[in-house]
């Protein structure tokens, strides 16, 4: 659920798969990573998300940033 007064969702029992996709962009494998974690999504600015799970390693966070 969206938080709109802190601009955040958070959530728990994400799950992270991981996918090797062949040539022709077919899945050739999938792996689970780890199951039930918990984490949130930070909406900074028009530009900016920050997401943040505990389960991933280098403290777990990512910045995405719109170029234009």
């Amino acid at each position: 659920m969206f938080d709109s007064s802190v601009r955040r969702v958070n959530y728990d029992n994400g799950v992270r798969t991981d996918y090797v996709y062949d040539s022709n962009g077919n899945v050739s494998s999938k792996k689970v990573v780890y199951k039930n974690s918990t984490g949130r999504i930070q909406f900074n600015d028009k530009k900016t998300l920050v997401w943040r799970d505990e389960n991933e390693q280098e403290n777990g966070e990512m910045t995405f940033t719109k170029s234009n």
